[in-house]
């Protein structure tokens, strides 16, 4: 059994024992995602997300409601655009692995943990109250649905990954499964995962292929027998695949039948037969009295295009993007029979069917009209004869297709990409629930055990979240209602050495000081104006906070009395102030026009300006360190051409500060450097898509990448301590990564 819960603890404070997660809000991770090249077929063996603002369930109490402020006017340099997020939880921690004695040990970080939520859903599964919604982040994501109309998101993967497909099926021994297929560096991958415990799903298995991931081609649907022994891969051109999932910790490609495309593919109630909707051409039906080599039991040519199939006793219903709903009688696998149908309105992508209470067979389908996505229901207790009982318009473009359907009662449970997981009640068509991620992580400060993010609402407002990071968990929330925009909303945080109080960058809204003495309820207890506050540092004690005000200079708050923090000191200063680190008495600014500027604040009401190193870009950000040596050493953002490069600066004599060196971290503009920090020779750098990713500046001349680690999301900001890097990610809020 894996060792769980215990390396958080240890990182933050040396050896304490972590009590079991507590309301499905907690988990670890066991595994790293892959970012290798996928192995050859059948060997045994995890994204940008979408500009999409999505809600997820509600979290705990202590949402206060801050004073409203103006918009703000001013423009700037763009900073993070942040539009996506997510909601609670993952599994497992793990210990890292000893080394021998006198063998070097690899660099290796670890993503140990995240706050679990929906993502981009891809497809869904129901098993008994449980929802699994493959997930392009999170890879899989589980929600209670005990009550249909107040889904709650339980827990994700313990690894995120890109899934696209979900089936489930549970062994002898009582052990539930998900086999999720999905995407790995452009080809196809199957995930095999425990979610016996809906809390903490847990991958145990992987099938790596070179099947490249297309639209007619690669991993495009799968089912599973519901003893979890065996699973079927509909992919596309390259037919039916079969995988045995006896030992499910290694799944095997045991056998393929070719077909012309497998789009669609289902299982019969013994997994003696499997039924492919096969393109052009028409429904196969497949024999598994051996599954490795699978044959021919019967087909039925169709004309149009066979998108889905679903199967109900001896009838088998079919999408047909052509024509609609059509029904087939398989009683005699060697002579199908075409029963009927009824065309749909629009493009039939997806079919569905369940038992009602009444003994009325329903199915539902998932039309396109127009681009348009539809959710049609159908009575076809007579199979012949469909009955077209209603629809919905599930949206207004076609920017979020329904990806995948379930029918349980009246309920149907949608798939709808980026717009999340939904929930109709088709006696009334009537929606009963959206679940989708409501928060995206901008920035993050931590000490101890609490980190505190700050990022975007679902409406567009900036909002403040408390981590419990040990757990992970979020604990206490504070709304508000300024614009979450790039010169005004929460642009920046720092939290005080106790996690008392955080102090926040709020634009051209000023500066905020929050009260976390109860960290279940941030309150915002004062405010002070400022010109345009991009960024703010706290001093040791916690008593000044120094603002990078941007055209407005540099700013020193005292803070003796945190609900009226008054202006101790200031320095004017010509071009924009972006952002500031504090080391002792001297201040570091990455001022966009000018560069790196180093200010003694010894006195605060009367700082001293004792250097400028023009950058060979534009300054965005800035961190300092001290080096083993002695020595003080800057890391600064550079934007050279809009392209970002991570520049290393002798500060020890902050008068003089010396370039040292620098890495081009990119080669276009779309992956900026979103946050920084310095302990010692290591660069930590939150790369938005990129990720996150350690530098070693041993040689400062030609700082050299340790590692890189994917995140949930994108790599918005970042703190580290104790070996443990804390990470806004747009889409998990904190996600935890260890760095030996």
């Amino acid at each position: 059994m894996r060792v769980r819960r215990y390396l958080l603890l240890w990182l933050l404070a040396g050896a304490f024992v972590l009590a079991p997660s507590q309301s499905g809000l907690a988990a670890f991770h066991g595994n790293r995602p892959h970012r290798a090249t996928p192995t050859p077929t059948a060997t045994r063996t995890r994204t940008p997300v979408p500009s999409a603002t999505r809600t997820a369930t509600p979290l705990p109490s202590a949402t206060q409601t801050s004073t409203p402020v103006p918009t703000a006017t001013q423009t700037a340099t763009p900073l993070p655009s942040a539009t996506r997020t997510a909601t609670p939880l993952p599994t497992a921690t793990r210990t890292p692995t000893p080394v021998a004695t006198g063998t070097p040990a690899p660099f290796d970080a670890q993503l140990i943990g995240f706050i679990p939520g929906l993502g981009t859903a891809e497809d869904v599964a129901i098993r008994g109250t449980t929802a699994f919604a493959a997930s392009q982040e999170f890879g899989l994501s589980v929600l209670d649905v005990t009550n249909a109309g107040s889904p709650v998101i339980q827990g994700a993967s313990d690894v995120p990954f890109k899934g696209t497909h979900v089936a489930v099926g549970a062994t002898a021994n009582g052990t539930v499964l998900a086999v999720v297929t999905g995407i790995v560096t452009g080809s196809s991958h199957l995930w095999v995962l425990n979610v016996t415990n809906p809390m903490s799903p847990q991958v145990v298995g992987e099938l790596a292929t070179t099947l490249p991931a297309g639209t007619t081609v690669g991993f495009l649907n799968v089912a599973v027998n519901d003893a979890a022994t065996l699973a079927v891969v509909a992919t596309g051109t390259s037919g039916l695949w079969v995988i045995d999932l006896s030992d499910y910790t290694h799944p095997a490609h045991i056998g393929t039948y070719a077909t012309t495309t497998a789009y669609g593919v289902a299982l019969n109630a013994t997994a003696s037969y499997v039924y492919v909707a096969d393109g052009t051409g028409g429904l196969k039906i497949m024999s598994l009295a051996n599954p490795s080599v699978p044959t021919l039991a019967g087909s039925l040519a169709l004309s149009g295009v066979q998108r889905d199939v679903a199967v109900a006793g001896s009838i088998v219903y079919l999408a047909d993007q052509s024509y609609g709903l059509r029904t087939v009688d398989v009683g005699t696998p060697s002579s199908p029979r075409l029963l009927g149908g009824l065309p749909t309105v629009g493009i039939a992508i997806n079919v569905v069917v369940g038992a009602q209470a009444s003994g009325a067979m329903w199915a539902i389908v998932n039309e396109q009209q127009n681009g348009i996505p539809y959710l049609a229901a159908f009575d076809v207790s007579a199979p012949a004869t469909p009955v077209l009982l209603g629809q919905a318009q599930l949206d207004i473009t076609s920017s979020a297709p329904i990806r995948g359907l379930a029918l349980v009662g009246s309920h149907a449970y949608v798939a709808q990409d980026l717009r999340g997981f939904k929930v109709y009640d088709l006696g009334s068509f009537a929606l009963l629930m959206t679940v989708i991620d409501d928060f995206a992580a901008e920035h993050v400060a931590s000490t101890g055990g609490v980190a505190v993010a700050t990022g975007r609402y679902k409406d567009g407002t900036a909002r403040l979240r408390v981590v419990d990071v040990t757990v992970p968990k979020v604990v206490g929330e504070l709304a508000t209602t300024l614009p979450d925009g790039t010169t005004v909303g929460f642009l920046d945080v720092a939290v005080n050495g106790a996690g008392t109080l955080a102090v926040a960058a709020a634009g051209t809204s000023g500066l905020w000081v929050i009260d976390l003495s109860d960290h279940t309820r941030p309150a915002h207890v004062g405010t002070l104006a400022t010109t345009t506050a991009y960024a703010v540092a706290l001093n040791a004690t916690a008593t000044y906070a120094y603002v990078a005000d941007g055209t407005g200079g540099l700013k020193i708050v005292s803070l003796a009395n945190p609900s009226v923090p008054t202006l101790a000191g200031g320095l004017a200063l010509s071009g924009v102030q972006r952002d500031i680190a504090v080391a002792g008495s001297i201040v570091y600014l990455a001022d966009q026009s000018y560069g790196l500027r180093t200010i003694d604040v010894s006195s605060p009401s009367s700082p001293q300006l004792l250097g400028t190193l023009p950058t060979v870009g534009i300054a965005i950000n800035v961190a300092v360190g001290a080096q083993a040596s002695g020595a003080m050493w800057a890391i600064v953002h550079e934007q050279q051409n809009g392209v970002p490069y991570l520049a290393v600066f002798d500060v020890s004599a902050p008068a003089t500060p010396v370039r040292l060196g620098q890495a081009q971290l990119d080669i276009t503009s779309s992956a900026p450097i979103r946050g920084l920090a310095l302990i010692g020779s290591r660069a930590y750098v939150a790369q938005d898509l990129r990720g996150f990713k350690i530098y070693d500046l041993t040689n400062p001349a030609s700082p050299a990448m340790l590692d890189d680690v994917p995140m949930v999301g994108n790599a918005m900001g970042v703190a580290v301590q104790s070996s443990l890097a804390r990470l806004a990610d747009s889409r998990a809020t904190v996600s935890l990564v260890y760095v030996p």
